[in-house]
């Protein structure tokens, strides 16, 4: 998981860092990327929904929310620079609406959000489309019966309706892009024959960001 995630983890960093919001910092889904935030954020929280990373968190120092069905309702309003929500919104049983107001809640003012989430346009699903296939990224059945927080992907978004959201939650300096093409976009996951396949692809999606697999919206509050 690392590995195919450490070149969008270094995006972000890069993000907090060009935004200067590297001062006190919530990650949502705690991950190894949690940990590294120590290396550039004078202090970092996090809110997960299991105590997986209980006992590294008590040892690096950095403060972890079980909030259940509670949500963000512990923490503090108007405290952190900066929030990491990186592929959560995706498995939430929540209003996107809801979650983006409440989210903001928990900003300084000029505080930065940085949000990524499956791409509903991404290559292969515009070719699934037209074949009348099952997307990528979307688990079926989906809203599964487990409270707040879905087992899968339940809701996938367009890039214009989370543009379309951020606005309507009143955020500003909206900058909705793409992760560059990760290694898990690139031919090796692949076994060989699916390799030559998935080669023509790859220029595509770098010549046209819009088809990658997961966008990546940054915006202050």
């Amino acid at each position: 998981y690392s590995q195919r995630s450490v070149q969008r983890w270094l995006e972000v960093i890069q993000i907090l860092e060009k935004n200067g919001a590297t001062g006190k910092c919530l990650d949502i889904g705690t991950s190894p990327l949690t940990f590294a935030l120590k290396s550039w954020c004078s202090q970092v929280d996090t809110l997960d929904f299991t105590d997986h990373f209980a006992s590294r968190c008590q040892k690096a120092g950095v403060k972890l929310y079980l909030p259940g069905n509670e949500w963000l309702s512990n923490l503090p309003d108007e405290y952190y620079d900066s929030i990491v929500f990186l592929e959560v919104i995706e498995h939430l049983h929540m209003n996107p609406e809801d979650v983006l107001t409440a989210l903001r809640k928990k900003l300084r003012p000029g505080g930065c959000l940085i949000v990524s989430t499956p791409n509903l346009m991404c290559f292969g699903n515009r070719i699934k489309m037209l074949i009348n296939g099952k997307l990528s990224h979307l688990h079926y059945p989906p809203y599964t019966p487990v409270g707040l927080h879905g087992r899968g992907h339940d809701r996938i978004y367009t890039p214009v309706e989370m543009k379309e959201y951020f606005q309507h939650t009143q955020w500003k300096q909206i900058e909705l892009g793409y992760h560059s093409i990760a290694v898990s976009d690139s031919v090796g996951m692949y076994p060989f024959w699916k390799r030559l396949l998935y080669l023509p692809v790859l220029p595509v999606k770098f010549l046209i960001p819009s088809t990658r697999q997961l966008m990546l919206v940054v915006a202050k509050k």
